[in-house]
């Protein structure tokens, strides 16, 4: 019916080349933890997930969420050396430790806290098991250790790659029984419809393993009410309370457009360059100006109303800020596209930018670049666009780079090339283009932080895309990370001058010192923190802290 949704992803932003990053939350385990937490509970229970007020104890569900991708599935296709390794035969060496302090926290809270019920295991092998035959991480870890009962179902392919591509076991029948007996309940493929019979009539594997995964699967099926009447009893099947009238809703609306907002994140912003006074003649130069779809990242189907494959409904950059800046002046160059040096138009854009009187430069990256199957091979501007920044740059006037993007850009040399204000506007959604212009003309204040950390250009090589080690030198992470950075992870300025002030720490054991807390020895602590705006521009934000544990040279926000 379904019902049964494969989300959300609960990877870790490890590198900026990998091809999904714009899917996962961040790089941070805590905080990817507590989003996908969330995540699960907004979605099963209707409640956002806050433990006060939720459903957690209602016999139905609302979908059936399905974190992924258990675990480790952090490449998709890459050259590497000349050979071309992909996540259908990518097995990732990870120590124990890393695993434990990195990769698995996310789908640990997926399970503990956030009580999904499904998960679905990746491609990838994880040291020299594939995952959808890694008993001890499918059985030993998700279910005997985290208490998961829910069902787990193979990524699509996944199964065949057991031995396809892993060469793990020789035939589909031994992949079907190996699947199987680690914990994979379901197929998104065709072996196991193919294999099970032969596989328990060959002795490799018994009814009873079968029936297992039978009963999670029905058992999922009954939580969402598939087998029951679909009267009062059933409130989720209620047409006055959840039927279309729900979907792209005037409150759906809102929320997409607050989630706009907070998630820009101003980098950069010299000589108060921003926020752009309205009725100001400015110019939009880059890629992006016109752009649509490329803000609604992957998965996003067909977005307007009339299945336009335009997305027409969408609004471009160009629109959203000519709607706003009341009274002055846009004009639009391109320059050149996206990611080919085919379109060189950047003598017409330097014309147009010449003529106004500050430049918004929208550039960035978009599916043809990082998308699921493919890797970027690193992390800077592609195509002819170095060469459009420079060039506007030149121009010396009031101007504001604008990224686009889902992995996280490297600028190098044009992070310091005389475009006084950058801001991070990654894929914003359906209201990305609104959100911007909201921001760009201090309508809203930004608030958001970075996610991750910039790296120079230079960090790809340190750090080959195949090498699973966080922690290797240079490290890969806020966490780990020893090398300069472009922007530190939770970065985000904002319009309005703010000071913070500890002013009491408390915690469940002793104090060491004025202002150091025992967090290592205690069971919780609290930190009371007052922060004032000392300007005129009304805005918001948060703080953050981190828990430095020298035992392992962590610091945990």
């Amino acid at each position: 019916d379904g019902l049964t949704y494969w989300a959300p992803n609960a990877n870790m932003q490890r590198d900026p080349r990998w091809g999904r990053n714009m899917e996962a939350p961040g790089e941070d385990p805590y905080l990817s933890s507590r989003y996908i937490s969330h995540y699960v509970r907004g979605m099963q229970e209707g409640s956002g997930g806050d433990d006060d007020d939720n459903n957690s104890d209602h016999e139905y569900v609302l979908v059936a969420a399905t974190c992924k991708h258990y675990v480790g599935n952090e490449l998709e296709r890459s050259v590497v050396n000349g050979k071309v390794v992909s996540r259908h035969d990518f097995d990732a060496e990870i120590s124990l430790n890393e695993l434990r302090d990195y990769y698995l926290p996310s789908f640990e809270a997926c399970v503990r806290e956030g009580r999904a019920l499904g998960m679905m295991c990746s491609y990838n092998s994880v040291n020299g098991v594939p995952m959808c035959a890694n008993e001890r991480l499918l059985k030993g870890v998700l279910r005997d250790e985290w208490g998961f009962d829910g069902y787990v179902t193979s990524d699509c392919g996944a199964v065949r790659d057991i031995y396809d591509s892993h060469r793990f076991v020789p035939d589909g029948i031994t992949a079907t029984a190996a699947g199987l007996r680690a914990g994979c309940d379901t197929d998104c493929g065709d072996v196991y419809a193919s294999n099970i019979a032969k596989a328990v009539r060959s002795y490799m594997l018994s009814e009873d393993t079968v029936n297992e995964s039978l009963f999670r699967l029905i058992k999922i099926q009954m939580r969402l009410g598939l087998f029951d009447r679909k009267d009062d009893t059933q409130p989720y099947f209620d047409p006055s309370e959840y039927g279309i009238h729900r979907i792209d809703s005037p409150a759906h609306r809102r929320l997409a457009y607050e989630a706009s907002l907070q998630s820009i994140v101003l980098l950069k912003n010299d000589d108060d360059v921003l926020p752009l006074k309205k009725g100001t003649n400015v110019a939009l130069i880059g890629p992006h100006v016109e752009s649509r779809e490329a803000f609604l990242s992957n998965y996003h189907g067909e977005r307007c109303p009339d299945n336009s494959k335009t997305f027409d409904c969408v609004a471009s950059p160009l629109e959203a800020i000519a709607k706003i800046n009341v009274g002055g002046i846009v004009t639009h160059a391109r320059g050149c596209e996206v990611n080919n040096n085919d379109v060189d138009e950047i003598d017409e854009a330097v014309k147009v930018a010449r003529d106004a009187d500050a430049v918004i430069l929208l550039v960035g990256i978009d599916g043809t670049v990082e998308n699921e199957g493919h890797d970027r091979d690193d992390c800077a501007l592609p195509g002819l666009q170095p060469k459009l920044v420079r060039s506007i740059a030149s121009l010396d006037k009031p101007a504001v780079m604008i990224l686009i993007h889902g992995g996280a850009l490297c600028l190098g040399g044009l992070k310091d090339i005389g475009i006084p204000s950058i801001v991070d506007a990654f894929y914003g959604g359906e209201y990305a283009s609104r959100a911007l212009a909201s921001v760009l003309f201090g309508d809203y204040n930004p608030t958001g932080k970075l996610p991750v950390t910039m790296y120079p250009p230079e960090y790809m090589t340190m750090n080959p895309i195949e090498q699973m080690s966080v922690t290797k030198p240079p490290g890969r992470t806020h966490l780990y990370y020893s090398g300069e950075t472009e922007f530190e992870f939770g970065t985000g300025l904002s319009y309005s001058k703010w000071t913070m002030e500890v002013v009491a720490m408390t915690t469940s054991e002793n104090v060491n010192g004025e202002n150091e807390l025992d967090v290592l020895n205690a069971s919780d602590f609290a930190v009371d923190v007052d922060g004032n705006n000392n300007n005129n521009n009304g805005g918001g934000g948060g703080g953050r802290g981190n828990n430095n544990n020298n035992n392992n040279n962590i610091n945990n926000p």
